[in-house]
């Protein structure tokens, strides 16, 4: 019983701060969305600025990237707040946006262990952080021989640290097959925060959403006590092929048409990947690293994106009675 109140709070927690999908607007039917999306995930570099060089973007482009961004969601992941990212939430909250942040892990113990206590100390600080993300991708990278990595129960090591020095939920981020194989993560997260690309896995355009519900219906089902939402999920438009994944605009628009539709009807949380191109990310393979913004880099839209106006879907019944301040 005790487990059941805890994932139904977690569940209402999860609606009230990052407000899955927003039903159709009467004055979008020209954009491909439709709808407010339930998130989008967030990289602020422009055209010759690069992390790795730290020429970073000014706080005046930050401003105008948020100032994009909360015309079509409320929630923006971001996967750092060390350094200069802070500033991403200090702007998304005084413009009325809600952060969910990251922390980068990797080899470095020394690298690791800023990025747990400045996420742990900015989730203390502000509350428009909805919940925090420890690593992203760390056990993929591994498994794939990366050296930029992590085994599971290291990450596991940094969960079990920040769930007990922050209130909001706590989760990481890798793909699905990842918690399918483990378990004991599952056991030490809140949520299951998972990363799914159909490109990737060589999905033809015509089978990539249905393979991302799939993949989502999958968790569910090996999981039932967990909540599930996506992490990270889109198409890039631009690059080389990878076996039937053929990248492109019309393909693009064509997965966030179908996913976005089937999203909605199966109260799917989500963030889409991502808001802008990232031109640094030119050395991933099959050169689409750059390409998988709804926005160029310049901040021009790929898709005629508008001001969506608000429409809040209702919540089930079952949710509406949760007193979460009454439960803790």
């Amino acid at each position: 019983m005790k487990k059941k109140i805890f994932t139904l709070i977690l569940k209402a927690v999860l609606f009230i701060f990052f407000f899955v999908i927003f039903p159709d607007s009467p004055d979008s039917s020209d954009n491909i969305f439709g709808r407010r999306l339930a998130g989008l995930d967030y990289g602020p570099f422009r055209e010759a600025q690069n992390p790795k060089n730290r020429a970073f973007p000014s706080e005046e482009e930050i401003k105008e990237d948020m100032i994009i961004l909360r015309e079509m969601t409320d929630v923006v992941r971001i996967y750092s707040v060390t350094g200069e990212n802070e500033k991403i939430v200090q702007l998304a909250d005084e413009l009325g946006l809600q952060v969910a942040a990251g922390a980068w892990l990797g080899s470095s113990e020394e690298d690791n262990e800023k990025e747990i206590s400045r996420l742990i100390e900015v989730a203390n600080s502000y509350k428009n952080i909805v919940f925090v993300v420890v690593g992203n991708e760390a056990i993929l990278r591994r498994q794939q021989g990366g050296v930029d990595s992590l085994p599971n129960f290291k990450v596991i090591k940094y969960i079990v640290k920040v769930k007990k020095s922050v209130s909001q939920p706590v989760t990481t981020a890798e793909p699905w097959k990842i918690w399918l194989e483990n378990p004991a993560l599952v056991k030490h997260v809140d949520f299951i925060f998972f990363n799914i690309h159909p490109y990737w896995e060589q999905i033809d355009i015509s089978l990539a959403a249905e393979h991302t519900v799939e993949k989502y219906m999958e968790l569910k089902k090996a999981y039932p006590d967990k909540c599930v939402v996506i992490g990270e999920t889109g198409w890039p438009t631009d690059g080389l092929s990878n076996g039937l994944s053929q990248p492109g605009a019309k393909n693009q628009e064509r997965f966030l048409r179908e996913f976005l539709q089937t999203a909605e009807e199966k109260s799917i949380d989500f963030f889409l990947f991502e808001a802008f191109d990232e031109d640094y990310k030119s050395t991933e393979p099959n050169s689409v690293g750059p390409h998988w913004g709804l926005y160029f880099s310049d901040r021009t839209p790929k898709h005629g994106v508008r001001i969506i106006k608000e429409s809040v879907r209702t919540m089930a019944e079952e949710e509406k009675q949760i007193n979460i301040s009454e439960q803790k």
